[in-house]
């Protein structure tokens, strides 16, 4: 809560479906600014709207691209934060054109690993 009582409210909320992604600008005492994100689901019980941060099987391919939509906002938003302290994300570079796959780094989240392991012909690694 800030200085007038008032409960903090996400800079910016995406939705898809029953799926919602809300972005948040945190800050330290030294005026150095952040985002952050929280992921929910909602769902009906017999009368009422609830709300969960927990995800079934269902519910990922949504959540995978509320994250990746996420990060777009907050790396566009992010640019234009003067007292943002966030370190830039590692230059990405194209793949290039010759064949087969590229080598995808240890550091790569598991979807990224996973697609560079099915884009090896016969499925050899």
């Amino acid at each position: 809560m800030n200085a007038s009582n008032t409960a903090q409210r996400p800079v910016y909320e995406i939705r898809i479906g029953l799926t919602k992604a809300a972005i948040w600008r945190n800050s330290n005492d030294q005026q150095r600014s952040w985002f952050s994100v929280s992921f929910s689901r909602s769902y009906k019980t017999n009368t009422e709207w609830k709300s969960t941060t927990n995800f079934g099987s269902g519910d990922l391919l949504e959540l995978a691209k509320l994250a990746d939509m996420a990060h777009s906002w907050i790396m566009e938003n992010q640019r234009e934060e003067p007292t943002s302290n966030m370190p830039e994300t590692e230059a990405h570079a194209e793949p290039s054109p010759s064949s087969g796959p590229q080598a995808v780094p240890s550091t790569a989240s598991p979807i990224a690993r996973g697609a560079a392991m099915k884009s090896v012909p016969n499925g050899r690694r």
